[in-house]
């Protein structure tokens, strides 16, 4: 949000160490309120009106084992990166055609990394459980999964990536179609409001998507048990 901002255009063209601490302060404050957010809308999404008046900023213990497995999963997908990077190079290698293509060239990443999303559907499920406070253990989380692997790769990382993917592709020729009615400007300031409002739209659809997920199998599960 301030990257277009007089403070962000000043923070890009100092070169003091201030202005990186400033910079580095404001990213850890977007973060934290990312995070408070997250765990918020997994709360009313998943517990309803059962959330009370829990106030969207207040920091607990809850927010602090977010940030945790959130670490963890940060770096166990750098890991998948690293052994992710060198299989596309093996395979551009093999099918050359494939930057030929924008569109295909997405899509045969999609190919390959689907195998991945799927292991990390079940790892995702560690976030409406905490933000939650389910008694759950991460075993029984895991379990939830069994025989839903696809579907939750499928509905928490492909179907609001491609959704916002075509958002994006469209704000072009959008900007395009008007530009002959707005000032330059006026039409650059549009298409960043109109992409920041693609990016909070995805968010919080992929929140609710991996919310009422973990809500289902839940309920599923004790269905099943009783």
């Amino acid at each position: 949000i301030f990257k277009f901002t007089s403070l962000g255009n000043y923070i890009e063209s100092a070169e003091s160490v201030y202005a990186y601490i400033v910079e580095y302060t404001l990213w850890i404050v977007a973060g934290a309120l990312a995070l408070l957010a997250t765990v918020y809308y997994h709360r009313v999404f998943i517990l309803g009106e059962n959330v009370g008046f829990t106030h969207p900023l207040k920091w607990t213990m809850r927010e602090t084992k977010f940030a945790i497995f959130m670490a963890l999963v940060a770096l166990l997908a750098i890991g998948f990166f690293y052994l992710y990077t060198p299989l596309k190079s093996l395979l551009t290698d093999y099918f050359p055609s494939v930057d030929d293509g924008h569109y295909f060239k997405h899509f045969f990443q999609l190919v390959i990394l689907f195998p991945t999303l799927i292991v990390f559907g079940p790892i995702f499920l560690i976030f409406p459980h905490t933000a939650t406070g389910n008694n759950l253990s991460l075993r029984q989380i895991w379990n939830l999964s069994r025989g839903n692997a696809t579907r939750l790769a499928l509905l928490i990382f492909v179907l609001p990536n491609v959704l916002m993917y075509v958002l994006v592709e469209m704000l072009p020729l959008i900007a395009v179609s008007i530009s002959s009615l707005l000032t330059e400007n006026a039409l650059l300031s549009l298409v960043y409001a109109a992409g920041f409002l693609v990016i909070v739209f995805s968010f919080i659809l992929d929140i609710s998507i991996l919310s009422h997920s973990y809500k289902w199998l839940v309920e599923n599960r004790n269905n099943t048990d009783s």
